[in-house]
């Protein structure tokens, strides 16, 4: 079967958009796949439970000491994404009563030196270490948070850049 001249960029063309539209359907549907996991191994791995996170200056804390707060909220960022400080910035920024909310930056793929500045830009955030963490628990990307009010399960997963999430579940009751 030959396909005659005048019918071939007709046909590249309708396969061009069909491969597209496959390409879009797996995308979508390989994110939340992707999501979902993430709830799921950070509901049911414990690895939060005895989780030790590396400071910026060195030291170590366990993530159960900062549960004992009524509110604490772990924000995987990045300094190379835009997206990620905007969150933070935003998250910071909610934070009525840094006395009752740990916020818990944990950056990914950087180095601290390579994010001084963002630091300084934003107040009321211990800075942590997260590349482990984020890997362990399959992060989907980057702004990403888990929040929890009191030593319970995490009652937030958020991923992707939605920090009203987190003000209107977390922030607005401490008022």
């Amino acid at each position: 079967m030959k396909l005659e001249q005048k019918y071939f960029y007709p046909f590249v063309g309708g396969i061009t958009v069909f491969l597209l539209f496959v390409i879009a359907v797996y995308t979508f549907d390989y994110s939340e796949k992707q999501q979902e996991a993430f709830v799921t191994l950070v509901n049911t791995s414990g690895v939060l439970d005895t989780l030790h996170i590396s400071t910026f200056d060195g030291s170590q804390f366990q993530l159960s000491d900062s549960l004992r707060k009524p509110v604490t909220v772990l924000v995987f960022w990045a300094g190379w994404s835009e997206k990620s400080i905007a969150f933070l910035k935003t998250v910071a920024a909610s934070n009525p009563d840094p006395e009752h909310v740990e916020i818990i930056g944990l950056l990914v793929k950087d180095q601290p030196e390579e994010v001084r500045s963002v630091l300084q830009e934003i107040p009321g955030i211990t800075w942590a270490v997260g590349t482990q963490l984020y890997g362990t628990l399959l992060v989907p990307g980057v702004p990403s948070a888990i929040a929890w009010r009191g030593p319970d399960h995490p009652v937030a997963v958020v991923a992707g850049n939605y920090p009203e999430r987190i003000q209107r579940l977390f922030f607005a009751e401490q008022e």
